[in-house]
């Protein structure tokens, strides 16, 4: 997972200097200009240290949310993930940088809880009338909606998001969003006697499987 930065592929890294600079000190950690893989790694140490940390940065772009990046194609996702909170609930988060990521909690937020992803996710309508028809049941089993697509609803990474919140300090959003929870789940196994391992988040009334 890394930051909201534009990684080619290219970066060098000073992981190494940095393990040996936090082994060999003790004190607060300064990191001027923040790194794919250096701020996390520096971030969790001073967390097991319990040492201060503060990372400074003149890109703006960094301080906006938690994406996937994908390291064997160097890509980075292009859309919003339930799993940017994750980074709050394993405490990585510096204060600042969790107040921004709550902001985005709208995009996942609905009256059954918090879906897997924005509905940008999905990929977009396209005509497949000029498409040759042998080609066609292909392109729409890639186009068509995933189980962890938007609008689902995955408790384990709700759950996970629920916890960053509370360890945050943000217990208001917390409890709202496990309220929702309980109801919506309270409401499917009072009309189909069992849990699901996910529930749609648009649906208006108690959601069914995806």
């Amino acid at each position: 997972m890394a930051w909201n930065m534009n990684v080619s592929g290219h970066y060098g890294t000073h992981l190494a200097p940095l393990i040996k600079a936090v082994s060999k000190t003790d004190g607060d950690i300064l990191e001027l200009g923040m790194g794919v893989f250096s701020t996390p790694f520096l971030h969790y140490t001073a967390i097991l240290s319990n040492r201060k940390l503060v990372s400074i940065e003149n890109d703006k772009s960094w301080a906006k949310f938690f994406f996937d990046y994908g390291y064997k194609h160097k890509r980075q996702s292009a859309f919003l993930s339930l799993a940017g909170f994750t980074p709050l609930w394993a405490g990585l988060a510096t204060q600042a940088q969790a107040a921004k990521i709550v902001k985005k909690l709208p995009v996942f937020e609905t009256e059954h809880g918090l879906v897997i992803t924005a509905k940008k996710s999905l990929a977009p309508k396209i005509s497949l009338s000029k498409i040759p028809m042998r080609y066609r049941p292909a392109i729409e089993k890639i186009l068509k909606p995933k189980q962890w697509d938007y609008p689902n609803i995955w408790p384990p990474l709700e759950y996970l998001t629920v916890v960053g919140l509370l360890k945050y300090r943000y217990v208001e959003d917390a409890v709202r969003i496990m309220k929702k929870s309980l109801e919506t789940q309270a409401g499917i196994f009072r009309k189909y006697g069992t849990f699901f391992e996910a529930t749609r988040g648009s649906a208006r009334r108690a959601p069914r499987a995806p």
